[in-house]
C-alpha cells in the first residue's frame, strides 16, 4: 500500500514514533497535504533539542521552527558537552523565546552566562501561558542584586505553577529573596542551597499558595536551644 493512501489519522499516529526532524524530512516536501498534516501535528509537539546533532539543530531552527514556533507546549534547551552553545545558537538565528506563545514548559539545563539567563528569562515574561519553569546544573557568577533580579523574574511569571531552580553561583549560595509576591506558585524545588528559618518565612511570604516544596532547612541553634541566625 502506498503511503499517500493513508487515512489523516494513521499518518499523524505514525508521527509519533518518529522525531520532528525526521517528520520534515521526510513527509515535509511531498505535497500540500503532507505540508498540512505536518502543521497539525506541530499544534500539540514537545521540543526537546539536549542530545539533537547541532546539524539537525541547525536545520530545524533555520528552516522548520519558524512555521510552528507558536504552536510548540513544551522546549528543552541545554548547553552541556553533548550539545555545547546550544542556547547562544538558538539566540543568534532570531529566535526569541517569546515567539513561543502557546509554551506551557521550559527546562533549560548547564547556562554558565548570567545574561544569556536573564535574556531568557525576560522573555519568559511574555509567554501568558508558561506553567512549568526548570533550570538544572546552571552555573553562573552573580551578585545579590542580581540574583534578587533573577528571582524576581521568576516570581513575576503570571501563570506559572511548578519551578525548579539548580543553579550553583561561584562565588556563594544565594537564597531565593524575592520581593514579588507570587499567587500562582504552587509546587518549588530549590537544591544544592540551603536557608535558615528567616529566609524561610519570608519565602511564604511572597508565595502564600505553595503547597509542595523542596528545599534545605537549616536550624542552628546554640547550648541552650535557642535560634541561632
Amino acid at each position: 500500500m502506498k503511503l499517500e493512501l493513508l487515512p489523516n489519522e494513521l499518518l499523524l499516529n505514525l508521527f509519533e514514533y518518529l522525531t520532528i526532524f525526521h517528520i520534515f524530512q521526510a513527509f515535509d516536501n511531498l505535497n500540500i497535504r503532507f505540508h498540512t498534516l505536518i502543521l497539525i501535528y506541530c499544534q500539540k509537539i514537545h521540543l526537546d533539542f539536549q542530545s539533537i546533532s547541532k546539524t539537525n539543530f541547525d536545520i530545524i531552527c533555520k528552516k522548520y521552527l519558524p512555521l510552528f514556533n507558536h504552536q510548540i507546549l513544551s522546549l528543552r534547551l541545554s548547553d552541556d558537552d553533548n550539545t555545547p552553545q546550544q542556547i547562544s545558537l538558538f539566540l543568534s538565528y532570531g529566535l526569541r523565546l517569546e515567539q513561543f506563545t502557546h509554551l506551557q514548559t521550559i527546562s533549560l539545563s548547564h547556562i554558565h552566562s548570567s545574561s544569556i539567563l536573564n535574556k531568557l528569562l525576560t522573555d519568559c515574561l511574555y509567554l501568558p501561558s508558561l506553567t512549568h519553569f526548570t533550570l538544572t546544573n546552571c552555573h553562573i557568577s552573580i551578585d545579590q542584586i542580581s540574583t534578587d533580579h533573577l528571582y524576581n523574574q521568576i516570581w513575576s511569571l503570571p501563570k506559572l505553577t511548578y519551578c525548579y531552580v539548580d543553579i550553583n553561583f561561584s562565588d556563594r549560595s544565594y537564597f531565593p529573596k524575592p520581593t514579588i509576591i507570587s499567587t500562582s506558585l504552587k509546587s518549588l524545588h530549590i537544591p544544592n542551597i540551603s536557608c535558615d528559618f528567616n529566609e524561610l518565612i519570608h519565602l511564604f511570604q511572597v508565595t502564600p499558595n505553595l503547597q509542595y516544596s523542596s528545599i534545605v532547612f537549616v536550624d542552628y541553634t546554640d547550648e541552650y536551644g535557642r535560634n541561632v541566625f
